[in-house]
């Protein structure tokens, strides 16, 4: 299951997928959720399953060295943002965190969001800031990853984010918000820095997130004494290597097939 759709009048189409596995009970015997979040979040509104497990999504490690983009080659530090931009993905809040890092900071630093604005807009007249208003292929992302020192992603109510993935992957340390699932990949591997947020499971429309303005300061402090963290890292790549995921996967399907199968 990805996720409980909030996103206003699509909440109940958007949730038919976990609604019908719910409906099938005779049929659908197991559930593979994103996070604890997602598990939490899906069983509140449709029921307890009877064979469940928690699985987070997977990529491919990157081992390659890291190497800074031509173009970013003068700043000491890049901090590096990507989405599908909708308004639960702040991309405000996010630019405003750098904006108040930079200020911190005595050294040249960057920051970089791409990704499709389809749903929502970002600006900013800072030259050291750049906008790439579409995605990009997986070999670009992946020099942008190599060219990072730290990931934002201050999505509110957000499952499992493959970006967030990608970054840990690529030895990235990640800036996330406390709400949803993707402080628990963060936690877990103690590979970033989780802003303290208070959220609700109930039904609510995520496109009006709340401001974390008055945290913007301490949030960029956090940042500014841990930007190293991305040539010291020392969390192991295990639980996001697809590889992994695979196995726990089979696995799980082994157990359903073995307790529930004719």
């Amino acid at each position: 299951n990805d996720q409980v759709n909030f996103e206003g009048l699509t909440y109940r189409n958007g949730n038919d997928h976990i609604k019908k596995t719910y409906s099938y009970e005779k049929n659908v015997v197991g559930h593979i959720f994103q996070s604890e979040f997602t598990k939490k979040l899906v069983q509140e509104h449709f029921g307890e399953s009877k064979c469940n497990v928690v699985i987070n999504n997977g990529t491919t490690i990157d081992k390659q060295p890291k190497k800074r983009l031509d173009h970013l080659k003068d700043y000491e530090k890049v901090i590096f943002c990507a989405s599908s931009w909708r308004p639960n993905k702040r991309p405000d809040d996010n630019l405003a965190v750098f904006e108040h890092l930079k200020k911190m900071v005595d050294y040249p630093i960057a920051f970089v969001m791409v990704g499709d604005f389809q749903w929502c807009s970002a600006w900013s007249d800072d030259e050291d800031v750049y906008i790439i208003r579409r995605k990009l292929d997986d070999d670009m992302m992946k020099s942008f990853f190599r060219s990072a020192d730290y990931f934002f992603h201050m999505t509110y109510l957000d499952n499992c984010p493959n970006s967030v993935v990608e970054a840990l992957a690529h030895s990235v340390p990640v800036l996330c918000s406390e709400s949803g699932g993707t402080g628990e990949l963060v936690q877990e591997l103690d590979s970033g820095i989780i802003a303290p947020e208070k959220f609700t499971t109930k039904i609510q429309n995520t496109y009006e997130p709340p401001s974390m303005k008055d945290d913007y300061v301490s949030i960029a402090e956090q940042v500014a004494e841990n930007i190293e963290m991305a040539h010291n890292f020392g969390w192991s790549h295990d639980l996001v290597d697809i590889s992994n995921v695979a196995d726990r996967y089979l696995a799980f399907l082994e157990e359903v097939h073995e307790n529930y199968g004719s």
